[in-house]
């Protein structure tokens, strides 16, 4: 199972396990009282319908969601923004690019999903497929392989913000 922080350590990304079963919701995949902090350890439901632990990180972390149903206002949370200058409506809001270092970005999980690729993760491999039939091509499937590794699944990422 994948996880890992993100944010200089303000959140952090857990990847649940594949499984035969689609998750109905997040209560079935996840062990916790809603509403109440986790602290230590979380517990997931593994691909075999048991339960496994996950170490989180020193401190209290509550769950904002699933990264493919967190909602703008939610990812806005997390992300830093700035205001552009000038009055209304002529001020925008704009979102930090962890990649590039620069406020960028229009939308907050567009932040979000590039301070998880600066962390070194990807949602699609990052070594394009083409023709196997070259002098390199071992070499090539071992870097498709590694890169294969690194990468995550929108549907399975659970994003959790460290609480104060």
């Amino acid at each position: 199972m994948k996880h890992f922080p993100i944010l200089s350590g303000s959140a952090y990304v857990v990847e649940l396990p594949e499984t035969q079963w689609p998750y109905r919701d997040l209560n079935y995949k996840i062990r916790a009282e809603l509403g109440k902090p986790l602290a230590g350890k979380m517990l997931v439901r593994g691909s075999n319908s048991l339960w496994q632990e996950v170490d989180l990180p020193t401190g209290y972390w509550r769950i904002v969601g699933m990264l493919s149903e967190v909602a703008e206002e939610q990812a806005a949370g997390l992300v830093d923004s700035k205001e552009t200058e000038g009055a209304w409506p002529f001020a925008d809001v704009f979102t930090m690019d962890y990649i590039s270092g620069s406020y960028t970005l229009s939308t907050a999980l567009e932040s979000l999903e590039s301070a998880i690729q600066v962390a070194g993760w990807y949602f699609e491999n990052p070594v394009k497929i083409h023709t196997w039939a070259s002098e390199n091509a071992d070499d090539y499937r071992k870097q498709w392989e590694e890169g294969k590794k690194r990468v995550l699944s929108r549907e399975r990422c659970v994003i959790l913000q460290k609480v104060n």
